[in-house]
């Protein structure tokens, strides 16, 4: 994930990166983000093609005194001496479970790790029930035309299948439902309400399990540079499988993207949290930048949309750490913050150790993981409503 913001801040000063100072208008606060996005591309294209280097020559993060206690500390609890222990590269074992997978653009490292988890995809027949009753799906039916249509006892698409004006629609949305066509549904849906609305879960009902694929990513920051780790969890038997494709040089971002593809079912159903907005869009904009191809078109569910809707009223604010807090009772002893992970990542590149990367490697996997958490209550909701 990016840098965390507050999910129901947006256009808020406290909702600006730390990077910016207080700004008095809004031009100088994009030129410093455009300074600052200079500055950090121009470190990254100073690689070398192969980054393999032992002394990369971008410049080194230089964090202050007590950040350089926290991130310290971080690493000793994760097995390591300090912030920039002088150690040759880490071995694939010593970031955790997995192994070295081969992609067409070269090797990565797949980390893989299982957990239980618990989720009621809503029942069939209800979903059905529930999508065939929104009459504001269908054009021209608004809240006077569906009062007037119910009162003459119409209750479903089922009783405006014969109707002059609105049959073709209706037996549309019938067919579809019948072939639990979930793209076409998903689609329909999306035009006509907000991408909160209770009925886009519902949808799940009409879901192959093993086409739901939850998704996080760490990046260096901003949406041009490179991602370096993609955690995605697939439901296995009565649990979820997390694997999380680590470049261990940011040459082999094209062979995480690749091991991505290969990984994605051909019409997969992304969970994700702020993804529309980032993870999503920026792991195409990579696959792009490496002529890779485009990725297939999903089925998207941004968690943080139904977050705001239904709690954005009750906490301080919508970011994923806050809901998990508050609504997961969810409180990670030991966890990076976001703005921390580009530092531990270039520390990691800069001097192979193992123990800087190792909270980064956790903070994923246990985003990735709470995303299935949130969707089991965000449906239980849908089920059981009230």
């Amino acid at each position: 994930m990016p840098p965390r913001c507050s999910g129901g801040a947006i256009g808020r000063s406290d909702a600006l990166p730390p990077i910016l100072p207080a700004m008095s208008s809004l031009k100088d606060a994009l030129r410093t983000v455009e300074d600052h996005a200079r500055k950090l591309a121009a470190a990254v294209t100073s690689l070398p093609p192969d980054c393999n280097e032992a002394e990369p020559r971008h410049r080194a993060y230089n964090p202050g005194v007590d950040e350089k206690r926290y991130l310290a500390s971080l690493a000793r609890a994760f097995g390591g001496a300090g912030v920039a222990p002088a150690i040759p590269p880490a071995a694939p074992a010593s970031l955790g479970a997995g192994e070295e997978v081969a992609t067409a653009y070269g090797p990565c490292l797949a980390l893989v790790s299982a957990h239980p988890a618990r989720l009621a995809f809503p029942d069939r027949s209800l979903s059905t029930e529930a999508v065939a009753q929104a009459f504001s799906l269908l054009f021209g039916i608004g809240p006077v035309r569906e009062g007037g249509l119910r009162a003459a006892g119409a209750r479903t698409f089922a009783d405006l299948a014969a109707h002059p004006r609105y049959g073709s629609q209706a037996r549309g949305w019938l067919s579809a439902l019948a072939r639990g066509d979930l793209a076409l549904l998903h689609d329909g849906i999306s035009r006509r309400f907000s991408p909160s609305h209770d009925l886009l879960l519902h949808l799940l009902a009409f879901a192959d399990r093993e086409d739901l694929v939850f998704l996080d990513i760490e990046t260096l920051g901003l949406s041009s540079l490179p991602a370096f780790l993609i955690g995605i969890g697939r439901l296995s038997g009565g649990g979820i499988e997390v694997r999380q494709y680590l470049a261990r040089t940011l040459g082999e971002e094209p062979a995480i993207l690749s091991a991505l593809r290969e990984e994605l079912p051909p019409q997969p159903i992304v969970i994700s949290y702020n993804g529309k907005a980032y993870d999503w869009n920026h792991l195409r904009g990579r696959c792009a930048y490496h002529g890779l191809g485009p990725l297939p078109e999903p089925v998207h569910l941004d968690l943080l949309f139904f977050a705001r809707r239904r709690w954005g009223g009750e906490l301080r604010d919508c970011s994923l750490g806050e809901v998990e807090r508050a609504v997961l009772g969810v409180e990670r002893e030991l966890d990076v913050p976001g703005e921390h992970v580009p530092a531990l990542y270039e520390n990691y590149l800069r001097t192979g150790s193992a123990a800087t990367l190792r909270p980064v490697i956790a903070h994923n996997r246990e985003d990735v993981l709470t995303l299935t958490r949130l969707l089991s209550v965000l449906l239980d909701r849908v089920t059981r409503p009230g």
